[in-house]
């Protein structure tokens, strides 16, 4: 069944340049911080200050008094078990989703946790696996931390509305000092929901895989955050990779899944695949860059990301 993509993603799909990756995630902002609504967080104490918002319990500001690039998490990862939620994704391939406008669009979703992609690293047994998946929507908030301390669980499809398309996957992994890289990924599919909860699209990836992925900070961050990270705001916050070619997801977009990803443009309805082909809803004349292993034609998928540790029920 075809899902429906808001008006807004596919407009700003559409609108600006295409911005190369670059580490300091120079997106556009608004100038108004969303967590604290333009409100200073005070005089910084200690060596890492919390500031929850005073009227969005979601949100919170996280400095380091030392005012340099840190990890801004707030729960403390067991280290054979490191669970990590994506903080930031930085869209390099296919081109039309490193459009700058798209990038601050699907990181604002992350940011309140409605874009919430889980990974869960078992490495007590010789052998180590990655879990990775979509998160369930709705959670609540943590007192005083906002989503950086609130309880997180993988979707279960099947019930409660929930597509079984957007379970979890378990996939071995190879370990290397700090860095893990996955094998590949048949499929992963990671729901995006809109306020409500409701579904606003997904992201279908084939033969996927979670490459040259380097934790640090006792196993507690994927990346770093500025000196001063506000949970809620979409850009400029994260430092995704010190080292070109390291925290990457890479995967494929097939053309007959981007034909079935639904996208409106104003009162246009196209499909994802016309939209990252420039042609018809029907895309009659797709213009994939790669193939799978089967031979279907489809995108390579390539993005930077950004995590921190993060509450996640076994």
């Amino acid at each position: 069944m075809k899902q429906s993509m808001g008006a807004a993603l596919a407009a700003v799909l559409l609108a600006g340049g295409v911005v190369g990756c670059n580490s300091g995630n120079n997106d556009v902002d608004s100038g108004t911080d969303a967590g604290m609504n333009g409100q200073d967080a005070g005089t910084c104490e200690g060596e890492v200050q919390v500031t929850p918002s005073p009227t969005r319990p979601e949100c919170v500001t996280v400095k380091n008094c030392a005012g340099e690039p840190f990890c801004p998490a707030l729960v403390t990862n067991v280290a054979t078990r490191p669970k990590f939620r994506v903080t930031y994704i930085n869209p390099t391939k296919p081109a039309a989703l490193g459009n700058i406008a798209f990038r601050t669009l699907l990181n604002s979703r992350i940011a309140l946790a409605q874009f919430a992609w889980g990974m869960e690293l078992d490495l007590s047994a010789a052998q180590p696996t990655v879990r990775t998946g979509g998160l369930t929507p709705n959670v609540t908030p943590a007192t005083g931390q906002g989503f950086f301390g609130a309880n997180f669980t993988f979707i279960q499809g099947g019930t409660g509305g929930l597509e079984v398309r957007w379970n979890p996957v378990t996939v071995n992994a190879t370990l290397t000092g700090e860095s893990f890289t996955t094998a590949t990924i048949d499929r992963i599919t990671v729901p995006i929901f809109d306020e409500g909860g409701a579904l606003f699209t997904e992201l279908p990836v084939r033969e996927a895989s979670l490459v040259n992925v380097t934790m640090n900070t006792d196993r507690n961050c994927v990346g770093l955050g500025q000196a001063s990270v506000n949970s809620c705001n979409a850009s400029g916050q994260w430092l995704s990779a010190a080292t070109p070619g390291t925290n990457l997801i890479r995967g494929k977009i097939t053309v007959a899944d981007a034909r079935n990803v639904m996208v409106e443009v104003g009162t246009t309805t196209t499909t994802l695949c016309g939209l990252l082909s420039g042609s018809t809803p029907e895309c009659a004349a797709p213009t994939p860059d790669s193939t799978t292993s089967t031979s279907e034609p489809a995108w390579n998928l390539e993005a930077e990301f950004t995590a921190i540790a993060t509450n996640i029920a076994e």
